[in-house]
């Protein structure tokens, strides 16, 4: 080796860091360096008070301007715009303010105890809500410090400004301690190519942000910011390969690792101009074995802009949209809403799983008592059960919406089968009530999603017509895991030996009953994972939007002549 080739591998460096979202990038690091708001002169309560009031509604103003392109931003900026308008989180600022509290300080010291308390909260929907809080704190913090004739640290404006305009000419790699919500609403993505985080986690709010816009991120990343410099060249894989769900930044990287790094690129820039013929294809083995492709889907407005033709149905269709307001959606507004996706899938089978809440879902609509630990507590079928006429109203909708297409229901977080026995109780409820009004109706088939461990060991106890193994929790009970802890992810595996048994289990049951069964989740969108379920004979995956092809893909180069 060259003494010239040698100083340039010694150069080079290897961080590591959780998968977030998949992808791969080069470019020169930007660091975002931490906020570093300076306190403004204090001249007294009154103007401390006026200089909290601007920056308050300024914050209101800039939210209003952040561009909000699907549902998970509007719900981010709402959930701050409507902290601005929340009388018990600023009272105590507006109090401590008159009591003779500097603005800044005031804000800063209420805000840090609100994001502390979300943060050792149990119910990790509040967990993964302290960004957003951290974000408005951040945000008005910093109006306070302009509004007060201070300059601010290495965010300022200025610095905000840089994130939507890279004075480069190549694109840059985003590198933060965190990367708030708004944030990453603000960055204009067409001047980097990838980020990477410190801290965060996969299920945090930015992570989703970054999938559903195809950004590549890594969170966790296993340096201190102050080891890393800015403008250097580097590369970042956050793309899952031979099963490892971590990534690497490679700065400074070696003539090696940038023809290792072009040859990958290259093998996804091949698949990527395939994926438009293959989003239309019908999916099959390399030797014509024909598998299932069906959609999840979160919120009906994606339907929009998909093509019924790339899938075979709706595998999953999560009803958790409706039950967002300060009302509980009626009988009358589900229907058309279920109406509408059993119309866009042009006759292919629909299913519709029923309210999955609690956990790290609430519904402020529906009282959960505080619990210990959500994950484990009354969420799923446990929390429809516990209010029965909520329930009988979204089966009601649903046996409705049946008369105009193949329907089916699906019940989440089964356990034994009383559960399932007691849903099917209320169906036919639903149906004596809609014909004794002589309302039109069709009873749907009802099946259950398999994700606890002791109902996959036991399948055939359960009165269900099909079953949809839930690779996430099921994951998650099997190992022992939560989903949304960075610091145990390598725990959260879909090639653990123990799950694909019990995949494999849920499998032959299915065969034996003949029931249909069907993988979502994670899983079943992977395309690294799709040779190991087909391996253990599953025929049927509900797979996310934005990996149908991908996964089509995998699929078309399986070369089993036959599925188990």
């Amino acid at each position: 080796m060259s003494a010239a080739s040698l100083n340039q591998s010694d150069c080079e460096k290897r961080f590591t860091g959780i998968v977030a979202s998949r992808g791969l990038a080069d470019g020169h690091l930007h660091i975002l360096t931490g906020e570093v708001a300076r306190s403004h002169a204090y001249t007294g309560p009154e103007a401390a008070q006026t200089l909290l009031e601007r920056a308050i509604a300024l914050a209101a103003q800039q939210l209003t301007a952040l561009p909000a392109p699907d549902d998970l931003a509007r719900d981010i900026i709402g959930f701050q715009e409507a902290l601005l308008e929340d009388d018990d989180l600023l009272s105590p600022v507006f109090e401590a303010v008159q009591m003779g509290s500097k603005a800044d300080i005031a804000w800063t010291k209420h805000i840090d105890r609100e994001i502390a308390a979300y943060r050792a909260d149990a119910d990790s929907y509040l967990v993964e809500r302290a960004d957003d809080l951290l974000d408005l704190k951040l945000r008005v913090l910093n109006l306070m410090v302009q509004s007060g004739g201070e300059t601010m640290g290495s965010n300022s404006d200025a610095t905000r400004r840089d994130l939507k305009s890279s004075p480069r000419s190549s694109k840059r790699i985003l590198i933060a301690d965190t990367l708030t919500p708004s944030r990453f609403l603000e960055t204009d993505w067409d001047q980097y190519s990838g980020a990477a985080t410190i801290a965060g986690s996969k299920t945090s709010h930015v992570s989703l942000l970054a999938r559903s816009r195809g950004i590549p991120l890594l969170v966790g990343l296993d340096v201190a910011l102050s080891q890393l410099e800015d403008d250097v060249p580097a590369l970042l894989c956050a793309d899952v390969e031979n099963e490892v769900a971590t990534g690497e930044l490679v700065t400074s990287p070696s003539t090696q690792s940038r023809s290792n790094h072009s040859a990958r690129a290259s093998v996804k820039d091949a698949q990527a101009a395939e994926a438009p013929e293959m989003l239309l294809a019908p999916a099959a083995t390399t030797h014509g074995v024909p598998i299932a492709t069906l959609l999840n889907i979160d919120e009906p407005t994606r339907l929009e802009t998909l093509d019924s033709a790339q899938c075979d149905g709706i595998g999953l269709m999560r009803s958790e949209f409706l039950f967002h307001g300060d009302q509980l959606p009626s009988e009358d507004e589900q229907t058309v809403q279920y109406e509408r996706m059993i119309d866009w899938a042009r006759g292919r089978p629909v299913t519709i799983r029923t309210l999955d809440a609690g956990g790290d879902k609430p519904v402020h609509t529906l009282s959960i008592p505080q619990e210990a630990n959500p994950f484990l507590g009354t969420r799923g079928v446990r929390l429809s059960l516990a209010y029965p006429e909520v329930l009988k109203v979204q089966l009601r909708a649903l046996c409705r919406a049946a008369v105009r297409g193949p329907l089916k229901i699906m019940v989440p977080m089964v356990t034994v089968p009383e559960e399932l026995n007691a849903v099917r109780d209320l169906l036919g409820e639903a149906c004596a009530t809609l014909r004794r009004n002589q309302i039109p109706f069709h009873e749907p088939p009802l099946g259950m999603m398999v994700e606890v461990p002791s109902a996959a060991l036991s399948l055939d106890q359960f009165n269900a017509d099909f079953f949809s193994v839930g690779t996430n929790d099921l994951i998650q009970y099997a190992n022992a895991c939560a989903r949304d802890n960075p610091a145990i992810a390598h725990l959260f595996s879909s090639q653990n030996t123990g799950v694909l048994r019990l995949i494999e289990v849920i499998v032959a049951a299915g065969r034996k009953l003949r029931r249909e069964v069907s993988v979502c989740g994670d899983m079943a969108s992977e395309p690294n994972d799709v040779p190991a379920q087909l391996a253990l004979g599953v025929t049927r995956l509900s797979i996310a939007p934005a990996q149908m092809a991908r996964v089509k893909q995998a699929i078309s180069t399986y070369p089993a002549s036959e599925i188990p």
